[in-house]
Parts: structure tokens; C-alpha cells; sequence
């Protein structure tokens, strides 16, 4: 009950109380432990709606109870809370309760003033709240990060001068109302900080003062993103530049106020309810708006006012009435009297006006914006002409600066275009309306709904809607062209809600704008939700909201339980309304419009009704648009754009046969129609098997088939080819997109849509139009190059589906074997013949389906009687490689699909002996010089489909007959890889196909692919890193599609650079590990981890990338790589693999990848791990694997990666914070490690038995080793590495503020701590009376005055004397003399009498390998050896490249200080018997030459090592002296293993266990 009462009626939490703590945060919610782990508390879910914070002692967030002062993050977001101050409540009048707090959300509430004075917020987050002023942040000194958007704010920015770690600052969507010039003053007070981040749209300053993002992006220096957009260094000075050139820095702002206020006049929004605007304006003629242009290239020093003249007029334009708009054209003549232009005048005119504005945006940059605002106003100036030239050069800025706008084009498009389509959404014809009513409506033999009277308002807006459809017409010229420029589909996104909008049948009527409206079982288009409400029905308080947010209206949906949910909508009240649409669940409600004054146009129209050509042009627009597959998709699944394709083509008042017969707009109409639909079955995802499917089940496919038959006979009996290829062009496309309705359905992805749809063909329509368009194919003289392309392309998907069997013989038997297609690939040329029908099939393609200037001259020769001219048309004809008319690249490609077709079912066994007969005749007409050659290929034609068709052709041939191809045919393919034009068109594509060839060749096993690889895989490699570096530097400016391209590319790079260092003939391997092709890895790998958010990292698994010295180590170890990102996650994998052998692919399949460990399962062990890498690693990988382990011990590889791993958890904020509390935690339990220990020693200690003395001892030494290695190691590694590294750094810190030394202090503790310990440790071993606490007290010792001392007592000795030196310091000299005195000392340990025996003799004599076994020995050791049971083991000479990485890192060319150059091991097997041995060998010290004596039992090695060192002055033959060494050690536990390949740091098992570790670092980057 008590918890109830802390809920309201959904359920939901309103207020905190010890309850819900304990609900929330369990039983110990209380406890101080408790309060230590929770560092995040969230209040934001959809368990909490709050009222409330406060409330009596043990209730809201300060309850006594309830420990504050660890909270780091405080997630107040989506309540109702209208106040946050107790967040700046004090413990005591210097300390706060949330003292460590750095992040506040609370965002989403109903704030109306907050005060905010607790130093420690970094991060605020107040968006969505009902602000009307900012609070007051001066206080917070640390604060970096401020959101507050989405408020009702107007005020000054003054106070932020003080913040200066100010970093991201959001204040859009407020109310900031400032002038240009106090604007300027507001930017002041930002310029001292170092802002990164910064969002100001949207807010009312902004509305008509678009320059102000110019103006902050100049005047903030540090500024990189600015409302969402980046802005890099070059884009950066780019501005600069733009700025100096205006000089910004002393122009007077005023200019702006009075700018900005005339524009805000002039588009004054019209949703003000009960306000009555005037929009009236006069219109400018076009000379004036040249002559405006005209002065800002002759006059830039006054650029902006020239250009914002040119701006107000065509304003007045804007504003003006669309009739009166037409006053445009108007030109002054003498005696003041106006009058309409000419047609020639006209044209010239508007020729002038494009030529002038293109110099403009071409040559002035910093106005772009203001210009490009112009052209699409001028898109609805009244005149078509005009509108026409301006849409152009609109589409043509798209083209030009679409590689700028590849990741805003989207929200360009939408600010762009938003005027716009508010205008024209006012008397657009949808693609919903009945097409042939428009038309009847339009020729004046049927009344506008019902026959009511035309009103000139309606007429005048529907007029208004055709020209702007006329001008956004960015498609191409003709029906028959395919081209459409992506970006220009792309941008003409805003207007697909407008042309696809419900018919105004199914709208119905619009109720009154100036009250507030509701539409039953509406919803409107745009989705563009301001913000989702979930509330019990209240219409009136969702008004009030709807108003005060100043949002155009909303949606109401029927929820659960009563409630209903409110979705808030940013778009105006009136493009609601126009576009709403039918949802039978919800309801639309529109704010009041102001009455507006509307100007009467002094110019009436003609009086016609042009919703026709609204409806045409809009067709036209949409499928421009939809040629996009995003854009399709987007019709297709929120607008059902397919449903209306389907119903004009089979409903009466759609496009039935008499209409098409009897009109020939209406069938160029019904053209556009089918190609949307066909755009519509392209579209991306799953919407594009949606509208398929929705075709095939109204049938589509067979009604377009049923009529591509009609047009196709003529009498009941098929059309000849001679009389089909005289139809006109526009004939021939309808018939083209008849037919391609069923290609298109067939190229779905869906198999089972494929197959019914060719099913259906079949049996409702049979093969007779496919018979015909073979025919077409087939014919021998050239037909019409549409039909023949269309014919191929219905072969080719007739030839593909499995529902229609044999119609293969029949297509080889009516081509020919092909003969009648090669022809027309060959080029104009054959062995210096002409090929005439390659020229005949040109010339048809340029005199019927080309617009080219040279047209009439070529018809004017192909026609002439002249003699002397008859042949010189011939002379036009171009190579394939110069080929650039879009028919002839669609008739090639046909043919060359049909080719690669044959070519992949020549593999198959069932078509083989088939085909056999094509491809006899292709090898015989050099197929492969048709389709690679150098200068007359298909790879050569300009038409990326073309010359990815004709490789994929090459591929099927390679993988059926490799030994067809001779070394020139390699030699060609070779030319194309290429990093040039990478990223322009389908390059890209290009050259994966390319590369799959190369592939292909690298994995032949036969003499064709070793001659490959002995000839051309260099080069070929070679190529593939510049395309690699190139590809990686290529920037996708967000573009999703762009992204996938470059990674595919990536990819397929990646995998022939991976086959090249499989094991094979050539010499590959050797030649990918050249220095420039290491660096390349570095630099390629630093350029994806910049340019992507998940970068490419396969060419690490290339030969290349298992470089340690060169590639690895410095790409981990390099401050260039993101310690947290994906590279040095993978480089750190890659690392592992390497040092543990991994090899790279499997046996016998080397092209089989191995996958790579994964660090979230347990390893296989070493044995296992040993054993899978002995089976598939060949000759040259195990070598190789010895080199790396080589690099990375000799570069002591280790060292790097425990500062990286450092790093990795100092560089992020929580993880440090989770090793500070590790440290924490540990020392906190290390007292009780110690009294552990200490228990375990006392214990020992008590352990006795009479009856077995011996083990007992054996016992003792063997917990006396464990209990002083565990001591030290938990001593070393707690206090050492845990907690002296962090407080070596923070010693000196001292909270002022707190009054504490809590780091300082704590060190001092732990200071004393060890200072007693090591003390306390010391006596104990003093008191110790075994063997082993007998050798940890020996001392160091030195040879001193004729004897050994020890080297405590030798205070008088310098530093160099305590030091050991070579007398020799030439390295090469060490060497030699290093092999002598090693083979003296084994000498010295062997007694005289066994130096004769054969394994005593060669264990002397041998010097052991560096990557060889240890040698051993154990036997003919001298007397107090063998009677202390001594094994000797050979460690071998150090070798000479690890001595000089040593000197270069270590000694600094001091090579004299390295005594230990020749090394041998003695191990024993309990300490007493290594004690017993040490002291005989002291006292034959001076007869042996004993110099020196190093205790290391005391201190022992960096790596851990314990032994005793006994260093040798050995005389050599030729009188001079050496230093060797030997080591006294233990084996103990299987010592003896540890102590040879500690010798050896070859030993594969060491290395195994370096990739161990390494890899316990790539995991915890992993799991992190």
C-alpha cells in the first residue's frame, strides 16, 4: 500500500520514497557500499512520471536515508517535474550533497526556471521543457556540453563568456529573436571560448537571415559542426578567404536589419490566427533582374547589395499573383508604353538571364546559397521559358556540387524546396487522379466536379502547378532515355507526398482555414512528428500545446486503456490539410489560418484548364524521381504509388486502347505510367517485391504483353521487321515498356514471382510476341536498333527463367551461332574493312534517337545523291572506345548479356553439346580480343554496363577453358586496373570484375596460372595497394550507398591481395613484404579508421599485414590510432596470431580462410593450438613465424603493449575509474593477504615428524620458495604496479575546495605500510635458519684487493667499479672472443678425466644454436657437481643481432657492459645442495678467476628469474681477457623446462604463450 502510494493511475512512479528506493536499488539501498556502486541513477523510463523531487524527510530524492555524494550521472528526462534545485543542495556551507555529480538530464519536463550553482555538472541536457529565459550557468566553470533546445528562450548569450570549457551548445528550436546586428554582438561573447559544436536552426533570427551561418562559421574559428553540419579545416578556409573578400570584418550589419526585415515582410507566414497579410508586390521585369546580375560581375566590391537587390525583386515576383507574374516579360518601350516581348525577344532574354546567372554562381561562392533561392522561386515566375532555363540550371548545380552534398541532400532538398511545394501542392493533380478525366476536363468536354463553373482562383493554381511541374522536370529530354542523374532524382524527394497524394475524390471537401479544423480518418504525409504525446483525451489542452509550440497541428490515435496518442506535426496547417491522407484509425486537426488578403491580378488568364498537363508533368516529375530505388521504395511503402500504376492501366477512366488510339499525349502518358511502375518494382528493400508482387496479382504483366502484341501485328498476323522498324520512335518506346513491364518483373529478386509471371506469359498470352522480337534479332539487314534491343533483352530473360524449355536451340538456330550479333561489336572496322552494319546500326541510332548538333549534318550527308558525299557519313561513325550515343551502348549491352548468357550454360552438362557450336564459332572469332582488346574491346566503351558484362563474359570463359588465354590476353586485362576515375559511375564495379578475373588467374593451378603469377601478379599487387590507398582516401559524405561501394571494393582488394599470399609459385610472399607496401598498410588503415565508422581492416590478414616490426607493433603503439577503435582491436588479434604461428588458411584448400580466434570462447591450449599449426603451416610460414618472434623479443614487443594497455583504460573515463576502484579494493585487502601469508609461514613452521625428517625438509624448501615468491609477487604487484604508478602522478594533489589530502595522505599510508613490511620482512629472514633464507642473506660480492668481498662493505668503490666491464670494445671482437671463453668455461666445469668421453667431449665442443634445443648435460661434471646432482645446460652465445638492438636501445654503444655474452645454466635440485655448491665455488674463487658474485635470489630479474651469477675472468689464447657467466639456479617445480626455454627464446612455446597474453589484451578490448 505504501508503495502505491507512490504511483499514479498508469502505474507509473510520481514521487520517490524509501519504498521505491528499496524497490528500485534493493535491499542495502541504504548502505554506504550501495551508494558506492551507484554512480548512475535513472529516473527516465517508462516505469516514472514524477511530479516531484522533494517532499518530507524520508520521501524524493533527498531523503535522509539516501546517500548522494557518489552520483556521477543523474537521468531526470520524460517526467513532469517543474523543479530541479535540490540537485544544488549543500551538505555544509563548503560541500554538496551531489558533489561528484557531471551529467544532468532532464530533459522532456515541464521546467519554467532553473538555477544551476553545483561546480561539478559537465553536461546539461534541458531540451524539451517550457524555458522562456536562460538559466543562469556562471557558476559552472566545468561545463562543457549544454542542450536547451526545443524551449521558449529569448535572451542574451552574455553569460557564456565565462564558460570557458564550453565545447557543444544547442539552441535550436527557441525563440531567439535578435536583429542581424545584435546577432553579430551575441557572437561576441562565444568568439573567447573554443566551441566545437553548435546548433542555432531552428529560431525566428534565423528566418530570412540564412546568412547568419556564414557569419558564425567565420566568426568562431574553433567551430567543426554547425547545426549538423562539419565543417573541416578546407571548407574552413574556404570561408576565410569568402570573408576577406567581402570584408566581413568591417562591414556595416546594418545592411542586414534592413534586409532581413523587408524579407520577412515579404514572406510573412500566413498561420497567425485572425491576422490579415498583405502580400502585394511589383513585379520586375527580366531586364532589370539581368541588369542586377550584370552589376555584381562588373562591380564585386558591392556584391551583396546588387545581389540583394536582385533577391527583393524576384520576391515581388514571388509574392505577386501567378497571372500577374507574366509582366516579366514586359518591355518598356519609347513613350513609356509596355508592352509583352516577342518570341525571339523572348528567347533571347531568357538566354541572357541563364548565361548571367550561371557567371554569378559560378564565380561568387558566398552568395551561392542566397542565388540558388533564387532559381527556385523563379521556378514559378509565370513564364515556361524561363522556368524551363532556370530548372536546368538548378539540375545542373545538382550535378556539379553533388559530391558536397552526398550527406545533407536530404535536409537541402527539404529547406530548399519548401516554399515551393506549398505552392504547388495548391493545384497539383496527383498521380491518384484519373488521368482521362483530367484530359476531358482539360479539352473542354467534361464540367470540374460536376459540372460546377471553373473559378479563376482554381484555374490560376492549377496553372501555377504546371509550369513549376514544367520546370522540376530534371529527367530526361526524351521518353526513350534511360539516363537520369541520381542526384537529381534524389533531391526532388520533398515532392513526393504532393504528387502522390490521395485523389481529391477521396479528400473531399476543405473546411475553413480560419478555425480550428478536423478531418475524421485522416492522417497527413508529411512525417516529419515534432513529438509523440501519450495523455488521456484532452482536445483542448493538445491545442493550447499545439499553439504555444507553434507547431501546424496534430494527429490523434486511439490508444490503450483510454488513453490516445498525439503525434505533433512541424508542417504548416495548410500543406496538412493539402496532403492529407486516408487512416481510419485517426484524426487530423489543423490550427486556424489567417484571412489573407490575396492581390487581383491585373492580368487574367486565358481561361483554359490545364489540369492535364499538371497531371502529365507531375507523372513526369515522379518518375524522375523514383528512378532513385530509395525514393521508389519510399513511394512505394508510405504512399502505395503502385496502386494507382495498376488502376490507370485497366480502370475505363484510366488508359484504355481507344484512348491511347485516340490521342497521342494520352499514350505518351501511359508511357510514363509504365515506367514508373517499372521504377516502382526496382525499388530498394523489400518494396520492390511488394509492388512486383502487387502487379502480378492484378495481372499487369499479361495485360502489357496482350497489347505489345497488338502493336506488334498487323491484320491478325505478325508485323514484318521492315515495316515495324519504320514506326515512330514514340511507338516503339510504348512498345518497349509493354515488354519491359515483364524483364523488370523478372529481375525482382523473388523466384517465385519470376516463375509465376513467365507461367502466366505462357499460358494466357504463348510465345508469339517473343517469337516476333526474335525475329527482330535475327533479321540480316539492320531493323530499328530500339526493337533489336529490346528483342535482346526479352531473349535474354526468356532464355533465363526454367518455366519455358527449348527455346535454346531455337535462338541458336535463328542467330546463327551468334554470327548475325558479332557484327555489330566489332567496331567500324574489321582488319581495315568497314562493318557496315555497325555503321548502319550507328547512323539509325544517331538521325531517329539522338538530339546532337550534329545530327543534321550527318542525316544531310547520309541522304545525299552527291557522289563525293555519299561515303563520308561512313567517316563520322566512332570507334567502341568513343562510343557515346545511349542506344548503341544499350544494343551492345544487350548482345554482349546474350554472349555471357551462352557462356555461363556452355559450363552447364545438359547445354553443353548445345552450345557447343557458339562457342566454337566464339573462340574462332577471338572472343576474347571482341571483349579485352587494348583498342577495340567492349572494355573499352564507355558504358560501365558494358564492360562489366563483357568481364563477366571473360570470367565464364577462364573458369571453362583457363588454357585459352596466352600471355598478351593477361597482358590486356592487366591495363585496366587501374586507381583513375575510382568512385565515378560503376568504377567501381568495374573493377571488382577485373579484379575476380585476376583472382581467378592468381588461383589457377595450371601452367596458365603460374605463368600469371611468374609474369604479372607483381604488377598486379603492386596496383592493388594504389587502388587500396585510393579507395580508402575516398570520401562518402554520408552517403549509405556510397559507403557500401568503397567497403565492397575494399573487400575484393583485400581478398586478391590475400590470395597472393597463399603458398604458391612466383615468389609472392617476398615481394608483399616491400617496405613500400608496409607503409601502405599503416597509411591505409589510418585513412579508413578516419573516414569510416567501421573501417576495413582485412588487409591485415594479408602477408603483408603479419609484419610485427614494420606493421603491428607501431599500428598498436602509434598515438595516430584510436585506442578504443576497430584497428587497434584487430592489430592486437592479428599480433596473437602471429606470435602464436596461426596460420593463415587451411590444408589442402588454401584458399579456405581460417576464421580468426574468438576471444569470448575459452583458447584451445598450447598442445592443441601446437599441433593444428604444425598440419597446415608449410616451410615459409614457419619460418617466418621464427623471424616475428625474433622482432618482437629483440624489440622488446612486450614493453609497447603494457603501455598500450595502460592507455587503453587511462583514455576512457569509466574504465580508469574502474582501476582506480581495483587499486582501491586491493589495498583495502591487503592486510588480510598479508596475515595470510603470514598464517601459511607460522604454520609451516609448526610441521614436523620425526619418523620422515628428509621429506620434511624437502617439504619446507619447497613452501619456503612458494611463500616468498607469493610474498613478494603480492607485495610487488599490489603496491608497485597497482598503487604506486597512480599515486606517483597524483602526490601532489590537494583539494582546496574539500580541505583534504586524500590522495597525498593515502600515500603516505601505503608509504609506511611497505617501509614496515619490508622491514618486518627483513628480520624474518634474519631469524629464518634454513638453506633458503641462508642463500637470500648471502650478499653480492666483488673481487677486491686479491679476494672476494662483499660489496656492502666497499663504500670507498665508484660506480664504474662496482660495474663490471669488457676490456674489449669492438663488437665484432666480443663475438669471436665470446665463443672462445664459452667453450673455456664448459672446459672448467668438465673433470679432466671425462673430457675424452664422446658426450662430455661434444657438449664442450658444440657451441648450441640460438634456435636449437637446449644441450644438456649430466655427466663428467667436476666432483662437488656431480655430488650436489648439477645439471649443466648450454645457453649459448647471445647473437649478434640481438647484442646490436641491445646496444642501440639499451647501452648506447657501450657494448664493454655486457658480461654476459656467453652464458651457461647449472641447476640443482633443492636449495641446500646449490648452497653447497656456491660455497665451494668461492673458495676456489682465486684459483678459478672468480670476479664477481650477483645474489639473484634477493632481487631478482625483470622477468623473474632467481639464481645465483658467478662471473669469470677467462684468459684466451691470444693473452686477452673475457668475461663469461655462469647461473646457478633451482629447478624446483619443473624447473628445469622453465630453465631451457628460458635459455632459448625461440622456443616455440614461449612464443605461443607471448600470443597468449596478447591476445588476453585483445579480448579485453573486445569485451570492454
Amino acid at each position: 500500500m505504501k508503495l502505491a502510494s507512490h504511483k499514479n493511475a498508469l502505474g507509473q512512479y510520481s514521487s520517490l520514497g524509501s519504498e521505491v528506493f528499496f524497490t528500485e536499488f534493493g535491499s542495502d539501498w541504504t548502505s554506504y557500499r550501495s551508494s558506492r556502486q551507484r554512480r548512475r541513477v535513472d529516473f527516465s523510463g517508462p516505469q516514472w512520471s514524477l511530479e516531484t523531487l522533494v517532499g518530507e524527510p524520508e520521501h524524493g530524492l533527498m531523503h535522509k536515508q539516501f546517500i548522494r555524494e557518489h552520483i556521477e550521472v543523474l537521468n531526470l528526462a520524460k517526467n513532469k517535474l517543474t523543479d530541479i534545485s535540490c540537485v544544488n543542495a549543500m551538505k555544509d556551507p563548503r560541500t554538496f550533497e551531489f558533489r561528484r555529480l557531471q551529467i544532468l538530464n532532464a530533459s522532456r519536463n515541464m521546467l519554467t526556471f532553473v538555477k544551476l550553482v553545483n561546480p561539478s555538472i559537465i553536461e546539461i541536457n534541458l531540451s524539451h521543457n517550457e524555458l522562456v529565459k536562460l538559466p543562469d550557468f556562471s557558476s559552472l566553470h566545468q561545463l562543457s556540453k549544454l542542450l536547451i533546445s526545443h524551449n521558449c528562450i529569448d535572451d542574451t548569450l552574455e553569460q557564456f563568456g565565462d564558460l570557458q570549457k564550453l565545447r557543444v551548445l544547442d539552441l535550436s528550436f527557441n525563440k531567439f529573436s535578435w536583429r542581424p546586428t545584435t546577432f553579430r554582438k551575441q557572437l561576441s561573447h562565444l568568439e573567447p571560448l573554443h566551441l566545437e559544436e553548435m546548433r542555432l536552426w531552428p529560431n525566428p533570427f534565423a528566418e530570412g537571415f540564412k546568412e547568419y551561418q556564414f557569419i558564425t562559421a567565420t566568426t568562431l574559428s574553433s567551430i567543426t559542426s554547425l547545426d549538423g553540419f562539419k565543417i573541416d579545416s578546407d571548407l574552413r578556409f574556404q570561408l576565410r578567404v569568402q570573408a576577406d573578400q567581402l570584408h566581413m570584418n568591417s562591414a556595416d550589419f546594418s545592411i542586414f536589419d534592413v534586409r532581413v526585415e523587408e524579407r520577412r515582410k515579404r514572406n510573412t507566414p500566413t498561420e497567425v490566427v485572425g491576422a490579415e497579410q498583405d502580400v502585394t508586390g511589383s513585379v520586375p521585369c527580366v531586364n532589370e533582374l539581368i541588369e542586377c546580375m550584370r552589376r555584381a560581375l562588373d562591380e564585386p566590391d558591392n556584391l551583396l547589395r546588387h545581389i540583394y537587390s536582385l533577391e527583393q525583386k524576384i520576391s515581388y515576383i514571388w509574392a505577386a499573383s501567378f497571372w500577374d507574374r507574366r509582366r516579366l516579360m514586359l518591355v518598356i518601350e519609347e513613350g513609356g508604353r509596355a508592352n509583352f516581348m516577342k518570341a525571339t525577344e523572348e528567347r533571347q532574354a531568357v538566354a541572357e538571364f541563364a548565361d548571367k546567372m550561371q557567371q554569378v554562381l559560378g564565380r561568387f561562392e558566398s552568395v551561392q546559397d542566397v542565388l540558388i533561392m533564387c532559381l527556385v522561386r523563379m521556378l514559378a515566375c509565370g513564364n515556361r521559358h524561363l522556368a524551363v532555363r532556370c530548372g536546368k540550371l538548378l539540375a545542373e548545380w545538382v550535378d556539379a556540387t553533388a559530391e558536397e552534398l552526398h550527406d545533407r541532400i536530404d535536409s537541402m532538398s527539404e529547406a530548399l524546396f519548401r516554399d515551393l511545394r506549398s505552392q504547388l501542392v495548391l493545384g497539383v493533380q496527383s498521380v491518384n487522379e484519373p488521368p482521362m478525366v483530367c484530359y476531358e476536363i482539360s479539352q473542354g468536354t467534361r464540367g470540374k466536379q460536376g459540372d460546377d463553373p471553373e473559378n479563376d482562383t482554381e484555374l490560376e493554381q492549377i496553372e501555377s502547378s504546371w509550369y513549376i511541374l514544367t520546370a522540376l522536370n530534371f529527367g530526361p529530354s526524351t521518353l526513350y532515355d534511360r539516363v537520369v542523374s541520381p542526384w537529381r532524382a534524389r533531391v526532388l524527394r520533398p515532392f513526393l507526398p504532393v504528387l502522390c497524394r490521395e485523389s481529391r475524390a477521396l479528400l473531399g471537401e476543405d473546411q475553413p482555414l480560419d478555425r480550428w479544423a478536423e478531418y475524421q480518418g485522416f492522417d497527413s504525409f508529411p512525417d516529419d512528428v515534432a513529438e509523440v504525446v501519450e495523455a488521456e483525451m484532452n482536445l483542448l489542452s493538445f491545442q493550447e500545446r499545439c499553439v504555444r509550440q507553434a507547431f501546424g497541428g496534430f494527429v490523434i490515435e486511439p490508444g490503450d486503456e483510454g488513453m490516445v496518442k498525439v503525434y505533433f506535426k512541424h508542417a504548416a496547417a495548410q500543406n496538412l490539410v493539402s496532403m492529407r491522407r486516408v487512416s481510419e484509425s485517426r484524426t487530423l486537426h489543423t490550427r486556424p489560418i489567417g484571412r489573407v488578403k490575396r492581390p487581383q491580378a491585373s492580368e487574367m488568364g486565358d481561361g483554359k484548364n490545364y489540369s492535364w498537363n499538371a497531371w502529365v508533368d507531375g507523372l513526369a516529375v515522379l518518375v524522375t524521381a523514383t528512378s532513385d530505388p530509395t525514393n521508389a521504395a519510399h513511394c512505394v511503402t508510405f504512399f502505395d504509388a503502385h496502386k494507382p500504376v495498376m488502376k490507370h492501366e485497366s480502370d475505363n477512366q484510366g488508359f484504355t486502347e481507344a484512348a491511347l488510339l485516340g490521342s497521342s499525349e494520352a499514350k505518351c502518358a501511359f508511357l510514363r505510367l509504365l515506367k514508373l511502375g517499372r521504377n516502382l518494382m526496382r525499388a530498394s528493400g523489400e518494396a520492390g517485391i511488394k509492388a512486383s508482387q502487387y502487379f502480378l496479382e492484378h495481372k499487369l504483366h499479361t495485360h502489357c504483353w496482350a497489347r505489345a502484341r497488338r502493336r506488334l501485328q498487323e491484320g491478325g498476323a505478325p508485323m514484318p521487321v521492315p515495316r515495324l522498324s519504320e514506326m515512330a520512335a514514340d511507338d516503339i518506346a510504348l512498345i518497349a515498356e509493354l515488354v519491359g513491364v515483364l524483364n523488370t518483373m523478372m529481375d525482382c529478386g523473388s523466384k517465385e514471382i519470376c516463375d509465376q509471371a513467365m507461367t502466366e506469359i505462357k499460358a494466357e498470352n504463348g510465345l508469339d510476341v517473343f517469337d516476333m522480337l526474335l525475329e527482330v534479332a535475327a533479321y540480316t539487314s539492320n531493323p530499328d536498333p530500339f526493337l533489336l534491343s529490346i528483342a535482346y533483352e526479352t531473349i535474354y530473360v526468356f532464355l533465363k527463367s526454367d518455366v519455358v524449355e527449348g527455346l535454346l536451340v531455337k535462338v541458336i538456330v535463328k542467330l546463327r551461332e551468334t554470327a548475325i550479333l558479332l557484327p555489330y561489336i566489332r567496331g567500324p572496322h574489321v582488319k581495315g574493312v568497314p562493318n557496315d552494319k555497325y555503321m548502319q546500326l550507328w547512323c539509325k541510332c544517331e538521325l531517329k534517337y539522338s538530339l546532337n548538333t550534329s545530327r543534321e549534318r550527318l542525316q544531310q550527308l547520309y541522304d545525299s545523291q552527291d557522289p563525293d558525299e555519299q561515303g563520308q557519313w561512313r567517316e563520322m561513325v566512332p570507334e567502341i572506345r568513343e562510343l557515346q550515343n545511349p542506344m548503341m551502348h544499350r544494343a551492345i549491352l544487350g548482345i554482349v548479356k546474350l554472349i555471357q548468357l551462352f557462356s555461363e550454360m556452355a559450363q552447364g552438362e545438359e547445354t553443353s553439346a548445345t552450345l557447343k557450336p557458339v562457342t566454337d564459332l566464339l573462340d574462332a572469332s577471338g572472343r576474347e580480343r571482341l571483349l579485352i582488346g587494348p583498342t577495340t574491346g567492349l572494355v573499352t566503351c564507355p558504358d560501365f554496363d558494358v564492360r562489366v558484362e563483357s568481364l563477366k563474359c571473360v570470367r565464364h570463359v577462364l573458369e571453362a577453358t583457363p588454357e585459352q588465354f596466352d600471355l598478351e590476353e593477361m597482358g590486356w586485362l592487366l591495363n585496366y586496373l587501374t586507381s583513375v576515375g575510382m568512385g565515378i559511375g560503376k568504377q567501381g564495379l568495374f573493377l571488382m570484375e577485373v579484379i575476380e578475373l585476376i583472382k581467378m588467374f592468381v588461383r589457377n593451378q595450371s601452367l596458365t596460372g603460374q605463368s600469371f603469377r611468374s609474369k604479372f601478379a607483381k604488377y598486379a599487387i603492386r596496383e592493388s595497394f594504389e587502388m587500396l590507398t585510393v579507395n580508402s582516401r575516398r570520401e562518402t559524405h554520408g552517403n549509405e550507398e556510397e559507403a557500401r561501394a568503397k567497403a565492397a571494393l575494399t573487400e575484393k582488394i583485400t581478398q586478391l591481395l590475400m590470395d597472393c599470399s597463399r603458398p604458391l609459385s612466383g615468389g609472392l610472399r617476398k615481394f608483399l613484404r616491400r617496405v613500400d607496401l608496409l607503409e601502405t598498410v599503416w597509411q591505409v588503415l589510418q585513412q579508413e579508421e578516419r573516414g569510416s565508422d567501421n573501417p576495413s581492416v582485412r588487409v591485415l590478414l594479408t602477408w603483408t599485414g603479419r609484419d610485427v616490426r614494420q606493421v603491428l607493433l607501431p599500428i598498436i603503439t602509434s598515438p595516430a590510432f584510436l585506442v578504443h577503435g576497430t584497428v587497434v582491436h584487430c592489430a592486437l588479434v592479428r599480433l596473437a596470431d602471429v606470435m602464436q604461428g596461426k596460420t593463415d588458411c587451411k590444408r589442402p584448400n588454401i584458399f579456405e580462410e581460417l576464421p580468426p580466434t574468438d576471444e569470448s570462447q575459452p583458447w584451445p591450449g598450447l598442445g592443441q593450438l601446437f599441433r593444428s599449426n604444425a598440419e597446415c603451416r608449410d616451410a615459409v610460414e614457419a619460418e617466418d613465424t621464427g623471424d616475428q618472434h625474433d622482432y618482437f623479443v629483440n624489440c622488446r614487443g612486450m614493453d609497447p603493449l603494457l603501455d598500450f594497455a595502460y592507455r587503453f583504460f587511462a583514455a576512457n573515463e569509466e574504465m580508469n575509474l574502474q582501476v582506480t576502484r581495483t587499486q582501491e579494493a586491493i589495498a583495502e585487502d591487503l592486510d588480510q593477504k598479508e596475515r595470510s601469508l603470514r598464517l601459511k609461514w607460522e604454520t609451516s613452521e609448526q610441521q614436523s615428524d620425526a619418523t620422515k625428517e628428509g621429506l620434511r625438509k624437502a617439504e619446507e624448501e619447497a613452501t619456503m620458495s612458494e611463500v616468498v615468491e607469493e610474498s613478494m609477487t603480492a607485495r610487488l604487484k599490489s603496491l608497485n604496479d597497482l598503487a604506486g604508478v597512480f599515486f606517483k602522478r597524483n602526490l601532489n594533489h590537494y583539494d582546496e575546495q574539500k580541505g583534504e589530502f586524500s590522495l597525498a595522505k593515502l600515500a603516505k599510508v601505503y608509504q609506511s605500510y611497505w617501509k614496515d613490511n619490508e622491514n618486518r620482512m627483513l628480520v624474518e629472514v634474519q631469524e629464518r635458519k634454513d638453506a633458503l633464507m641462508e642463500l637470500m642473506r648471502m650478499p653480492d660480492k666483488i673481487y677486491v684487493d686479491q679476494q672476494l668481498k662483499d660489496l656492502q662493505d666497499q663504500e670507498k668503490l665508484s660506480k664504474k667499479q662496482r660495474h663490471l666491464r669488457q676490456p674489449q670494445r669492438d663488437l665484432d671482437k666480443l663475438m669471436y672472443q665470446a665463443k672462445e671463453a664459452h667453450t673455456i668455461l664448459k672446459l672448467m666445469l668438465c673433470d679432466a678425466a671425462h673430457r675424452d668421453d664422446p658426450e662430455v667431449s661434444r657438449w664442450c665442443q658444440n657451441e648450441a644454436p640460438h634456435d636449437a634445443p637446449a644441450n644438456v648435460l649430466s655427466k663428467g661434471l667436476v666432483d662437488f657437481l656431480k655430488e650436489n646432482q648439477a645439471l649443466a645446460i648450454d645457453a649459448g652465445i647471445l647473437p649478434s643481432t640481438e647484442l646490436k638492438d641491445l646496444d642501440n636501445y639499451k647501452y648506447f654503444g657501450q657494448t664493454e657492459r655486457r658480461t654476459n655474452l656467453s652464458v651457461i645454466y647449472v641447476e640443482f635440485p633443492t636449495v641446500s645442495k646449490l648452497l653447497a655448491a656456491l660455497q665451494e665455488f668461492l673458495k676456489r674463487a682465486q684459483r678459478l678467476f672468480l670476479w664477481q658474485v650477483r645474489n639473484r635470489f634477493r632481487v631478482p630479474t625483470n622477468l623473474g628469474e632467481y639464481f645465483m651469477a658467478l662471473k669469470f675472468q677467462l684468459q684466451l689464447r691470444d693473452q686477452s681477457l673475457h668475461f663469461s657467466e655462469l647461473r646457478l639456479c633451482l629447478s624446483g617445480k619443473s624447473r628445469k623446462n622453465n630453465t631451457i626455454y628460458m635459455c632459448h627464446g625461440c622456443d616455440l612455446r614461449r612464443r605461443l604463450e607471448f600470443g597468449f597474453i596478447i591476445k588476453h589484451l585483445a579480448g579485453m578490448t573486445r569485451l570492454i
